[in-house]
């Protein structure tokens, strides 16, 4: 017989989420409704986007609408008032999107992490929460191979006591450096360190150096939240890329996992369907709004289209 979850009151969850307001966090009322054997996880808060660089103001918490709301997420990604970063190493281990000795992996590299504040999930993963003086990124690279993702900048994490989430120790969240360093450097003693899809420093706009890996604005492209037509269809144009530079079916999925909506076999489906002999051209990708200033591959296009308008327009000259 299946353990029945408690299901808290519209007011315990709300002051829950109001304790992590307090420390200068913005949160999101959720629903969580079982589907099959798991949970489907949806948002009940419109235009929430905004607070992925922004702090939810007092009022903004308090008009958030709660109702039918039976858990909460933290937005991952600005600092709190303590002057750090709340980030969450995830180990994700439900269903059949890994295999039993990738989960047991995951297990082994969970107990080289520092000890922290703990949480089960309601789909059985744990969460190890810290808090880091070093803005975290979110990286979903390893999750085929370690079932593990650190959740960090742009990201949503739900938070015990939602619907199924629990407190498995009564530990604090620990103060790290930087707990993207600790996480990926645990990721490189297991020998599994690979170059990240998401990369620290700026994209440099040489052609020499990127000729051989994506162009600058998909790369950018990633660190954002795609949302809307736009968005998805930018989505096909990263998958595009990636798929023409060699990278498999299962790597690019992995550089969407940080997406809000992230749901790997509809992901799986979109990513088989692109062509990379079709990728997006500078052009398409200024008119999906994603282009960026002074790139040097749009201005190389812009120089031959002008060109070309220039010797097309041009009188042709009679021969001596």
């Amino acid at each position: 017989m299946s353990e029945k979850i408690r299901q808290l009151t519209e007011e315990e969850i709300k002051a829950a989420a109001g304790s992590y307001h307090a420390l200068g966090l913005s949160v999101i009322p959720f629903k969580l409704a079982k589907k099959s054997e798991e949970y489907e996880k949806i948002i009940l808060s419109q235009g929430w986007k905004k607070w992925e660089t922004q702090l939810q103001t007092d009022e903004e918490f308090i008009a958030l609408d709660w109702n039918g709301a039976n858990a909460f997420a933290v937005v991952l990604g600005t600092r709190a008032r303590n002057g750090l970063y709340l980030s969450v190493v995830d180990y994700d281990c439900k269903g059949n999107d890994v295999t039993d000795e990738v989960k047991e992996k995951g297990r082994v590299l969970l107990k080289e992490f520092p000890i922290t504040c703990t949480e089960q999930t309601v789909n059985k993963g744990t969460h190890l929460v810290y808090w880091t003086k070093i803005k975290p990124r979110t990286i979903g690279t390893y999750h085929n191979t370690a079932s593990l993702e650190l959740l960090g900048d742009k990201k949503l994490c739900l938070m015990a006591p939602s619907l199924g989430y629990s407190k498995v120790n009564g530990h604090s969240p620990t103060e790290t450096e930087s707990i993207e360093q600790t996480f990926l450097s645990i990721i490189k003693k297991h020998g599994l360190l690979r170059e990240q899809a998401l990369p620290t420093a700026q994209p440099t706009h040489s052609r020499k150096s990127t000729r051989n890996r994506p162009r600058p604005c998909i790369v950018e492209a990633l660190r954002l939240q795609l949302t809307g037509p736009n968005g998805h269809r930018m989505r096909l144009a990263i998958a595009a890329e990636y798929k023409r530079h060699g990278y498999s079916d299962e790597e690019i999925i992995d550089l969407f996992r940080h997406q809000s909506d992230f749901d790997s076999n509809t992901c799986r489906t979109q990513i088989s369907s692109v062509d990379p002999e079709k990728t997006a051209t500078c052009k398409s990708i200024i008119e999906l709004g994603y282009c960026l200033p002074n790139c040097s591959f749009n201005k190389e296009s812009e120089r031959k289209n002008k060109s070309k308008d220039y010797n097309e327009s041009k009188p042709i000259s009679s021969q001596a």
